[in-house]
């Protein structure tokens, strides 16, 4: 099959990250792979860009704007139209609110190539322009050929917000367990590099740096925690706007907690982040669907706590705690169990041959090329 991958930028995100692992398996099983963006850059394009499997095209490969303007989004349209035109495809794949809204003004109603839209979101953050695109995006939903969720909570809010499409699909992450695995030595290197002693117990969120993570609910969690117990650290990895970043940072002084928080910006190993940790934290209060770093900690066979958003508590099962958002008691009531539980408190299996078991890339890939060949039989409706 010939498949044109789309995304408005590849950037540090999960859906990103989860669309070039795709595009790089499917480029293994010999399909023909195209990966367009509206601007080059971020760490998933440098990545492309070094594995070599699958073109790699920016529309606007002058620019590296990090946010769209109307006349941006247009050109976007008109540039991707005139891409496929000179590129035919039997797939065009896309995924999040710009990159779907594109793919589905550009790839032709009744004929040219299928149209596969990705959902990985429960919720729409942003601004305005955001929530517009979104809007735009539902009217234009019965044209996409299939909608493929990564979560059932993802599927559930567009359905509910009047997202009409002609087919969808449930298809779950794949999480590369060959990286992101247990590793002592891995676990002493970076806890060394990081200044953990062997004896911290180290908490760790690893997510972007945006409201709808809720760093404020885990931070307080941690205070309460903390207060208790000298050996608790907390590991907070990922990046957000400068503005944001600083009001976190004006927080953990507030809470007394800056001298026990380390911070990880811009990290682009977060199995090494995974290693070094003794427990994991999930404490998005919104928009999640099924969420990689969960996914990730459990391969790496991590003790976790989550909110109950999105498809948590499925990902979860019986690996880890559930407990409401927006509740800092009973999230340092939790991270209190973890840190006190016995050995016979663990369930017999791993959560590592849970993810294994459900959420493999192989899993992932076939399903999502058995779908692209199951809706490339049937004519344009």
């Amino acid at each position: 099959m010939r498949i044109t991958l789309f995304l408005s930028r590849l950037s540090n995100g999960g859906a990103e990250r989860q669309f070039v692992l795709l595009g790089e398996n499917l480029a293994e099983r010999g399909h023909e792979v195209s990966f367009v963006t509206l601007f080059p850059g971020g760490p998933h394009w440098d990545y492309s860009l070094k594995i070599n499997r699958f073109a790699v095209i920016a529309l606007y490969p002058e620019n590296k704007k990090t946010s769209i303007s109307l006349p941006f989004l247009i050109g976007g349209v008109r540039r991707f139209r005139q891409y496929l035109a000179k590129n035919p495809a039997d797939v065009v794949y896309s995924a999040l609110v710009t990159g779907n809204f594109i793919a589905q003004a550009a790839v032709p109603r009744r004929s040219g190539p299928k149209l596969v839209c990705g959902l990985r979101n429960s919720i729409v953050e942003g601004t305005w322009k955001k929530r517009a695109i979104a809007n735009f995006s539902k009217l234009l939903s019965p044209k996409i050929d299939l909608a493929i969720s990564n979560s059932q909570a993802g599927l559930d809010f567009h359905r509910k917000k009047g997202f009409r499409f002609q087919k969808s699909l449930l298809i779950p992450n794949g999480i590369d367990v060959n990286k992101f695995r247990p590793d002592n030595e891995l676990r002493h290197q970076t806890r060394s590099a990081l200044g953990f002693s062997k004896i911290d117990f180290v908490v760790t969120s690893v997510a972007r740096l945006v409201q709808m993570k809720d760093h404020p609910t885990l931070m307080r969690a941690f205070q309460i925690a903390a207060q208790n117990e000298p050996r608790l650290r907390l590991f907070l990895v990922g990046n957000g706007s400068p503005q944001y970043t600083e009001t976190l940072y004006a927080l953990v002084k507030q809470l007394g907690i800056a001298d026990k928080t380390v911070w990880w910006h811009d990290c682009e190993e977060p199995e090494k982040a995974y290693n070094a940790s003794d427990l994991f934290c999930s404490s998005s209060c919104r928009g999640e669907g099924l969420s990689n770093s969960v996914a990730e900690a459990l391969a790496c066979n991590l003790s976790v706590i989550v909110t109950d958003v999105g498809d948590h508590r499925k990902l979860v099962g019986q690996y880890g705690q559930v407990i409401p958002p927006k509740d800092p008691k009973m999230l340092a009531l939790a991270i209190e169990k973890s840190l006190n539980a016995s050995p016979n408190e663990k369930p017999k299996t791993t959560s590592r041959g849970h993810i294994k078991k459900y959420y493999s890339i192989e899993s992932m890939v076939q399903s999502t090329i058995n779908a692209f060949h199951d809706i490339l039989e049937k004519p344009h409706s």
